[in-house]
Formats: structure tokens, sequence, C-alpha cells
């Protein structure tokens, strides 16, 4: 079989696993979108998507030299932020707001993350690790978190 069709097929289910993961944490991303246009703090947030992006674009050749399915490592990763994302939205856990978007973004990362572990497997996440890990400053600092840092 063609490398360049497992690829592309690979590209495929990624980008509808991606699609996937919108549906389920639209409403914590999209108020990330809202914090990074109309909060100074957060503004660096609309650009790490695009130099991640970047960033695995300058390593795709080596990615896909080492694409493999990686069902056990993704599928428990993707499980894991759906079940953290699940039992806060539906637990609270008495967290702040801002404590709240954070959990709720971090979880949607590491569905993610999970997604690309089980398209493109393990190899290539230790290939990616930089361009992928840097979407964590996607994730918002909470309230609390930047009070205890910055003021004294």
């Amino acid at each position: 079989m063609d490398p360049m069709k497992l690829v592309s097929k690979r590209n495929i289910l990624f980008i509808f696993f991606s699609a996937l993961g919108l549906l389920i944490f639209h409403t914590p991303l999209r108020e990330v979108v809202r914090l990074a246009l109309y909060e100074r703090f957060y503004a660096h947030m609309m650009l790490v998507p695009f130099v991640s992006a970047y960033l695995l674009f300058l390593k795709r050749r080596e990615i896909g030299s080492q694409a493999d399915y990686s069902f056990k490592a993704g599928i428990i990763l993707s499980i894991i932020g759906i079940l953290l994302f699940w039992v806060e939205e539906k637990n609270g856990l008495g967290l702040s707001q801002s404590s709240h978007l954070s959990l709720a973004v971090l979880s949607a990362f590491i569905f993610w993350i999970g997604g690309f572990v089980l398209f493109y497997g393990v190899k290539a996440f230790n290939i990616a690790a930089f361009p992928l890990l840097f979407l964590l400053f996607m994730v918002p600092i909470p309230e609390e978190l930047w009070k205890r840092l910055f003021t004294s």
C-alpha cells in the first residue's frame, strides 16, 4: 500500500476527530476565543494554534514517516479528556468560573492530543511534542493563580 495514501487517510480521520472535538468542546473553546479577543492577558491565544500548526508543518515529513496507529494510548487519552470535561461539567468541582474554563480547555487539549496519538502514534507524537505541547498556551491561567503569582 502506498504510504502517502495512509498518511492522507490518517489526516482525514484526524480532521473528523478534530471536528468531533470542536462539537464536544465548542462552549469552552468559544469562550477562549472571546478571552483572546477582549482580554489583554490572553491576546497571545489567537496566535498559538497558528504557530503550532506552522511548527507541525515543518515536521510533517518526519511525522508522516513515523505515523502508526496507536489505539490503546490514543483512546485512553481521549477518554480521559472527555471524562475530565464531563465530571467538571456535571459536578462543577466547586471551581471558580476561570478555573472551570481552564479545566474545560485542558480537557479539550487532552482529548485532541489523544486523537493525534490515536491516528499518528506515539513515535510521531514524540517528534511533534514541542508543537503539540505548545498548544498548552491556549489554556487560560485561572484568575486565582494570576493573583497569587503577580500580586503580593
